[in-house]
């Protein structure tokens, strides 16, 4: 029953965080888009699908 309350909990973490962080990591890709003028933009987006899955990943290790 606690690793039940534990992966609930978890995932509640998880999406109150994305809540909160997406909007500002949109955000902060625009402002870097339109500061750079776009350069590097194909290869920066795979770095902020990487950071979103690091977030998800270092919350569910801390979990552990």
């Amino acid at each position: 029953m606690g690793d039940i309350i534990k992966f609930v909990a978890g995932l509640f973490l998880i999406a109150f965080l994305l809540v909160f962080t997406l909007p500002l990591l949109w955000l902060v890709w625009k402002l870097f888009v339109w500061l750079f003028g776009g350069f590097l933009f194909f290869t920066g987006s795979i770095w902020f699908i990487i950071f979103i899955i690091a977030i998800i990943v270092i919350i569910i290790m801390a979990l552990n």
